[in-house]
C-alpha cells in the first residue's frame, strides 16, 4: 500500500472523497485524540501520550493528503 493511500486510511477516507468530507473527518478525528481532552480520565498520563501519538499521526496525514492533493 502506497504511503498516501495509508494516510487516507489514517483519516478514515479514500482518495475518491471530496475535499470537504476530508477535512470534516480530520476535524473529528482531532477534536476525538486531542491529548487535552483525556485530562479526566483516571489512567490519565498512558492515556494522554498514546492521544497524542495518534493525533500527531492525525495531523500528519492530514497534511500529507493536502500536499498529495494540491
Amino acid at each position: 500500500m502506497s504511503n498516501v493511500l495509508l494516510y487516507y486510511k489514517i483519516l478514515g477516507c479514500t482518495p475518491d472523497d471530496s475535499f470537504h468530507t476530508i477535512k470534516k473527518r480530520y476535524r473529528r478525528l482531532i477534536k476525538e485524540y486531542h491529548p487535552d481532552r483525556q485530562y479526566m480520565n483516571p489512567e490519565n498520563e498512558s492515556i494522554r501520550a498514546r492521544a497524542l501519538r495518534k493525533f500527531m499521526e492525525i495531523q500528519e496525514a492530514y497534511e500529507m493528503v493536502l500536499k498529495y492533493r494540491s
